[in-house]
């Protein structure tokens, strides 16, 4: 393992990189990196993909920041991957379909038990996710669209991935609400659970 400073120009992204950070949280990245600098050096591989520290070095291209400090390793993509939905849920959020397909990936090399230990997630919880390579390619686009309903007060969709037992279980729960519809009834079995008679 050495460290150099790298050139941003030479750096590469990987594109099924899963984490994710918002804007109020970016920007204050930048405002750190400009206040204090390069406090963390970067891990990229030997062929100058990033493995960890992509956000710092967007934060560095808008500070006009032209090289950063950098732990270079020699790595193949799965191990790239390990290392960096370990890191990752160690510093903070992860696109789920992003690390979704990691995951999917990663189980053509390693049982479920394996990978539970490499990437800290548990078996159940790499299947839950896998479920959502399952989805329309277009889910993001009907997400976005459910929020600005939402933002408006209008009615919006609820989509969920479940097993047949679990819609047996839950269509069941539904037929045992008075309510007309089953967004009414799925209200009605939440407000019972919840212990609230009011629905707020």
């Amino acid at each position: 393992m050495k460290i150099e400073n790298i050139k941003i120009s030479e750096l590469k992204e990987l594109p099924d990189n899963p984490t994710e950070m918002d804007q109020e949280t970016f920007e204050f990245l930048v405002r750190e990196i400009k206040k204090k600098g390069f406090l963390q050096p970067i891990l990229i591989t030997s062929d100058n993909y990033i493995i960890d520290g992509a956000h710092r070095v967007a934060a560095a291209k808008i500070l006009k920041i032209y090289e950063v400090p950098a732990v270079i390793i020699d790595a193949k993509k799965h191990e790239i991957q390990i290392d960096r939905i370990a890191m990752n849920k160690i510093k903070g959020s992860m696109s789920p379909l992003k690390l979704a397909q990691n995951i999917y990936d990663l189980q053509k090399l390693y049982d479920g038990k394996k990978l539970e230990m490499l990437i800290s997630f548990k078996e159940n919880e790499q299947n839950d996710l896998l479920k959502l390579l399952k989805l329309p390619d277009n889910m993001d686009s009907i997400i976005q669209k459910q929020i600005e309903q939402e933002e408006k007060g209008m009615p919006i969709i609820l989509s969920f991935v479940v097993s047949n037992d679990q819609n047996k279980t839950i269509q069941k729960a539904l037929k045992m609400t008075n309510a007309n519809g089953k967004g009414d009834s799925l209200f009605e079995v939440c407000k019972k659970f919840i212990g609230d008679k009011n629905g707020k």
